[in-house]
């Protein structure tokens, strides 16, 4: 079973290209509401420049002034080309309070301060003035996941995902990853330029390495040697290079390639051939994704929509030995009905047309949050759905074709207490269904051990969790039914 610190959905999946999630606490909300604090340091200042316009006759309610200079103040490992940058003030440009919000809110946007409080100073001249800056920087090392788990097939897993937002303070983002449990292992490095000079567009890169196995089950013997089950080794090390194009700050597009080399090892290939070449394989994929995304948080938000649409490929013609397309749509809204009360609702339904990997496949782990998941593309568990009603879910493994709709309603229980920035009280659930081709299911089934019974064509079941999520300044940290679930290796 499996206790991590937040159920991880890898925002980099097969088939999701885009930005490299950096699960940044986006804290939106507070910028808002910083930016509103502001205002009455603006005034002051305002009032004090314009004394000599209100003894000649009315005050503007916005008076502009000539932009002589912006001094940084604080400390801070942020490179100042980067904020400057980032705040968009050009020397000797008109200013008014409304200008030097909108600099405020861009500079908390980016995550890497905690507070940026503006002031002006008189000029050199009359109608100049001085931009004073002082800026909090905040943590930008973040625990990612952490990958804790025991169950029947594995006595013990264990790893982490670190990442920096804001690596040697240039705005650009690393991340490393790793699990491992016994023989078995996966490492991952990302790196992201967000912003290559200076422009819309992003570029980044990752690469993998993993060695695992997968428990197969065959459904029908191929001869009387056939056992109950046996194992399949995979050897996967490559790269994927991904770039993102933002037409709009919440609209982007993005592209992705990828080459992997392959090597497997199974002492029944003819029972897999339809979900993996034996021996040396190569997998070369091209992915293209459109996302819209206004959410205020990407993993606790309180209001926003999130689209993301991806289709991902693969040909023999271009470099590789596999030929599928690879659909998915996500759908994620959020919404403060109420004061302190949020509701999400979450949508994703996805297909596969053709013979993928079964590692590209649908796994049912990754969408029933009463499973362990994979962790960096490794299942550890063999541990089959609790098949509520009856339908066959407790067969289904990795899968071509998947739908899923749930629901959550949280409370925000604390914001704003030092480290803590806030936490949450969270009920959710939801339905899900999957299916693959008849002749793969009549086969054998990979990742989970199924129990003997009637498969419905498309089997549903029953997902639930609920518990509490802190959001921390190294983290989100959760505590759910789903791990407590995780503390029994079944």
């Amino acid at each position: 079973m499996q206790l991590q610190l937040k159920k991880a959905r890898a925002q980099l999946e097969p088939g999701e290209p885009g930005r490299i999630s950096t699960r940044v606490n986006r804290q939106v909300w507070t910028v808002v509401a910083l930016a509103l604090l502001c205002w009455g340091s603006f005034a002051p200042s305002l009032a004090a420049q314009d004394t000599h316009e209100e003894q000649q006759g009315p005050r503007l309610p916005d008076p502009v002034y000539i932009l002589e200079r912006v001094e940084l103040v604080g400390e801070f490992s942020t490179s100042k080309d980067l904020i400057h940058e980032t705040l968009a003030l050009e020397l000797g440009q008109e200013v008014n309070v409304s200008i030097l919000t909108q600099a405020q809110l861009r500079l908390l946007a980016t995550g890497f301060f905690r507070t940026a409080q503006f002031g002006l100073e008189p000029g050199s001249e009359r109608g100049n003035v001085i931009v004073r800056v002082v800026l909090e920087e905040r943590n930008t090392i973040l625990l990612s996941d952490l990958f804790l788990g025991t169950s029947q097939r594995s006595d013990f897993w264990g790893g982490l995902d670190v990442l920096d937002s804001n690596i040697f303070g240039i705005g650009h983002t690393a991340r490393a990853a790793f699990v491992t449990s016994g023989d078995e292992f996966a490492f991952e490095v990302s790196y992201v330029d967000p912003t290559i000079f200076a422009s819309p567009v992003s570029m980044g890169f990752t690469a993998h390495f993993s060695r695992g196995g997968e428990q197969a089950f065959p459904v029908v013997a191929a001869d009387l040697n056939t056992p109950s089950s046996f194992e399949v080794d995979v050897l996967r090390a490559g790269g994927r290079l991904s770039n993102g194009l933002f037409i709009l700050p919440q609209l982007g597009l993005f592209l992705d390639l990828r080459v992997e080399g392959l090597k497997s090892d199974s002492p029944f290939d003819d029972l897999l051939e339809s979900q993996l070449q034996p021996g040396t394989s190569w997998l070369s994929t091209a992915a293209l994704a459109v996302e819209l995304d206004t959410r205020d948080d990407p993993v606790m938000p309180r209001n926003g929509v999130r689209l993301n649409l991806s289709a991902e490929g693969a040909h023999p013609s271009v470099v590789g030995d596999y030929q599928y397309l690879r659909l998915l749509g996500q759908l994620n809204f959020a919404t403060e009905f109420l004061p302190g009360h949020i509701l999400r609702l979450d949508l994703v339904g996805g297909t596969i047309i053709g013979e993928a990997p079964f590692f590209e496949r649908f796994f049912v782990g990754d969408f029933n949050d009463l499973l362990p998941s994979r962790n960096l593309g490794l299942n550890f568990a063999s541990r089959p759905a609790a098949d509520f009603f009856n339908t066959g879910t407790d067969q289904l493994g990795y899968e071509n074709n998947i739908l899923r709709a749930s629901a959550e309603y949280a409370i925000p229980l604390t914001e704003g207490i030092d480290w803590v920035y806030r936490s949450e009280f969270f009920l959710g659930g939801g339905l899900y269904a999957a299916t693959t081709s008849d002749a793969d299911a009549a086969r054998v089934i990979l990742g989970v051990e199924p129990m003997p019974g009637p498969r419905d064509p498309f089997p549903f079941d029953l997902t639930i969790n609920l518990g509490l999520r802190v959001e921390t300044s190294i983290g989100i940290f959760g505590l759910s039914f789903a791990n407590g679930l995780a503390l029994v290796p079944l």
